[in-house]
């Protein structure tokens, strides 16, 4: 029964009809009086030509009455690809399941290339039962050694909002659905439940657990208790312990098992071949005895009829021609019809066949290149036919602390003017033809974006507030697609509202600096190393002046850093003009100011840079060259970069790094291509890019 699981084996080897189980329970299949069985099509290769002598031990059965095969000859596909659990005497061995084309396509490059490096022929682990493979690295390692790290496997989830529940679709290999569904019960009852009301599991052929939260709690806490206390994140171990030639046990890394299996197939083709000869030859012998008689037809027929006996009749014929008993045999039993002229040319056509057959044999047996190109066209048509795709997810994550890893996402983070964070992957903002209205973010009655940024799950989010004092969270705290009170997040001052976000990168090297701007032409640079930002939530960023504000914080070493105004005038100069001081001072003058106006926005522009993108608030947005912004000295007023209409004023700018572009506004966000938005001077008043609703504004372009 197991044989023929689809959540047990990642290729069944049997077909049963009726119930062969669930993922619900192990053990739950049909009575045997319910099911018949048989051998699935993939099966069939394990045998394949195994009464061609391809296998030379055979070995005695219990009563001595039959004999079996030390192994099967597998042509087409290890399998491995099943992988193996089990505890024998004094060895244990533990495989996890792969990928038949993968491995297929990894013999292939081993078979032509011995020196190949691991990681050309490395294939990761896929479970029959899908889930997501965290610790890629580590897995590597076990296999490259043989044993080492186990896998660890999670669930794969998703999050209904409406229903404010968790549902499970994939669940970790060789975990069933009770023992979840008991955790879970277990933790219902707890007075530590983090927020689960109830759950159902309407398993069936596929996973489907259904986890209900009770109102108010964290989806994201709550999902982060269930993988560490529950089955819904498990582990299966890499011992890779196998029989070598089938009779010693040995420890295997993966590069030694996959030419141990090509050793095997070496041998295999090479007995099949050698077999085949033989019958060919066989077979000619006999077609020569028989062309022979057809050729002596009238002599052979008065030969026979002279004859007393056949045994007479057989002497005279190996004495008059020359021939062995298997051809005179051969000749005795020939039936009259088969003199007919057809049939004599069909012999002599089965003789050429055979011919060139044979020659075409010897060739392959002759020549190792050619036999690993019958290997090769054997492994290739079984990964074509019987291989599929990848069904264990493997993400790009990364351990934050010791514990909880991260899946890494493009995630873009909004906060309003009543301190409402909402986050949301970048990638559910479908591309729109420049001029469309976006997307609508969900925002509550009186809401509007104040500022937003884009960043990855695992980056750590910088919010910079009117008092000068620098907060500091994982993003992957937040929860996508609902909304975080940010009041829940800080102990924030009375009447301290954040005015700027950032997003620090883990790539951003340590030994940068953390370049804040100002609202009335202020920058700061700090070494990003005086911020404790592993441990205390809070320390102070800036001392701002009376109604000064925080416009934005970056980070750089040593970039051209850029700051555009209110009424477009923008500067650009060298970050080293200014020295790195304390945190816990007020910086010095960035931009001389006009009457009037004020910093928007400011940012490091990277030495590959080429091309900026300009937005006012009224969503009229262009491309120029950034060589047309020439270094400044810091304190000037910088050049004019965009002509604005009455009651419009520049409010955002991006240097170009990738080729989509998204802008969001107080309600809404839109993602659309660079292409759509056209180059143009500094003296040009740029294209409409996002149609705005009644008093909307832009607030910031980002390019991605």
């Amino acid at each position: 029964m197991r044989s023929a699981q689809k959540f047990s084996m990642r290729y069944p080897l049997t077909e049963v009809e009726g119930s062969c189980g669930t993922q619900i329970e192990s053990g739950d299949h049909a009575a045997p009086r319910y099911t018949s069985t048989r051998l699935s099509e993939l099966s069939n290769y394990l045998f394949q030509d195994i009464k061609k002598n391809t296998i030379t031990e055979w070995r005695d059965n219990y009563d001595n009455t039959e004999q079996y095969p030390s192994v099967v000859p597998s042509k087409g596909f290890y399998n491995i690809v099943n992988g193996s659990l089990g505890i024998a005497t004094g060895a244990s061995a533990s495989i996890p399941q792969f990928n038949l084309k993968e491995v297929n396509n990894a013999l292939i490059k081993l078979m032509w290339n011995s020196d190949i490096q691991f990681d050309e022929i490395y294939c990761a682990p896929d479970f029959a039962t899908g889930g997501v493979l965290l610790n890629e690295e580590e897995v590597k390692e076990s296999l490259k050694n043989g044993k080492g790290k186990a896998c660890k496997l999670r669930s794969v989830i998703e999050y209904d909002e409406k229903e404010r529940c968790f549902i499970v679709k994939e669940i970790p290999y060789s975990v069933y659905t009770n023992t979840i569904c008991g955790e879970l019960e277990s933790i219902e009852e707890d007075i530590a439940n983090p927020g689960i009301e109830r759950h159902n599991d309407l398993t069936g052929k596929t996973v489907y657990i259904k986890i209900y939260l009770k109102k108010g709690a964290n989806p994201s806490k709550v999902l982060k208790y269930l993988y560490k206390n529950t089955s819904l994140q498990s582990f299966y171990g890499i011992n890779m312990t196998m029989l070598e030639n089938g009779r010693f046990p040995r420890v295997f890394g993966w590069k030694e098992c996959l030419e141990a299996f090509l050793s095997h197939q070496y041998e295999v083709y090479y007995n099949g071949y050698k077999y085949d000869l033989e019958k060919i030859k066989a077979r000619l012998h006999i077609i020569e005895g028989l062309i022979i008689a057809v050729e002596n037809i009238d002599e052979v027929v008065a030969l026979i009829k002279s004859s007393a006996s056949t045994s007479a009749a057989a002497a005279k014929l190996k004495q008059r021609f020359n021939l062995d008993d298997e051809q005179v045999k051969a000749i005795l039993d020939i039936k009259l019809s088969k003199l007919a002229n057809l049939e004599i040319e069909k012999i002599r056509a089965e003789q050429d066949s055979l011919l060139s057959e044979k020659s075409r044999i010897e060739a392959i047996i002759d020549d190792s290149v050619l036999l690993k190109k019958e290997i090769e066209k054997d492994l290739t048509a079984v990964a074509e036919k019987f291989g599929d795709a990848r069904r264990t997810q493997i993400l790009n994550i990364e351990k934050e602390g010791e514990e909880e890893p991260i899946e890494e996402k493009a995630i873009q983070i909004s906060l309003t003017n009543n301190g409402v964070i909402y986050a949301k992957e970048t990638s559910s903002l479908l591309v729109q033809k420049r001029g469309g209205v976006g997307a609508k973010l969900k925002l509550k009655k009186n809401d509007y974006v104040n500022t937003t940024i884009t960043a990855r799950t695992t980056s750590k989010i910088l919010f910079f507030t009117n008092l000068g004092n620098l907060y500091h969270m994982s993003a992957a705290e937040l929860t996508l697609g609902e909304q975080t009170f940010i009041q829940s997040l800080f102990e924030m001052e009375e009447n301290e509202i954040v005015c700027a976000m950032s997003a620090l990168d883990n790539s951003t090297p340590r030994d940068s600096c953390v370049i804040i701007f100002t609202k009335n032409g202020y920058i700061k640079k700090t070494l990003l190393s005086e911020y404790n930002l592993k441990r205390n939530k809070k320390s102070k960023a800036i001392n701002l002046q009376t109604n000064d504000s925080i416009v934005n914080a970056v980070f750089s070493r040593g970039d051209k850093v850029g700051i555009l105004t209110h009424k477009g005038y923008f500067l650009t100069f060298d970050s080293n003009d200014v020295n790195a001081i304390g945190k816990d001072t007020q910086g010095v003058k960035a931009i001389s100011l006009t009457p009037k106006d004020w910093v928007v926005c400011a940012q490091a522009i990277l030495p590959e840079t080429q091309t900026l993108c300009f937005i006012s608030e009224k969503g009229y947005c262009k491309q120029v060259d950034l060589s047309e912004f020439p270094l400044q000295k810091r304190a000037t007023r910088g050049k004019s970069a965009q002509n604005c209409a009455d009651e419009d004023a520049m409010i955002w700018y991006t240097p170009i790094i990738g080729s989509s572009l998204i802008i969001t506004s107080s309600t809404a966000a839109i993602k659309i291509e660079l292409d759509s938005i056209p180059k143009q001077s500094r003296a040009a008043s740029g294209n409409r890019s996002i149609k705005l609703g009644p008093n909307d504004k832009v607030l910031k372009i980002q390019s991605i």
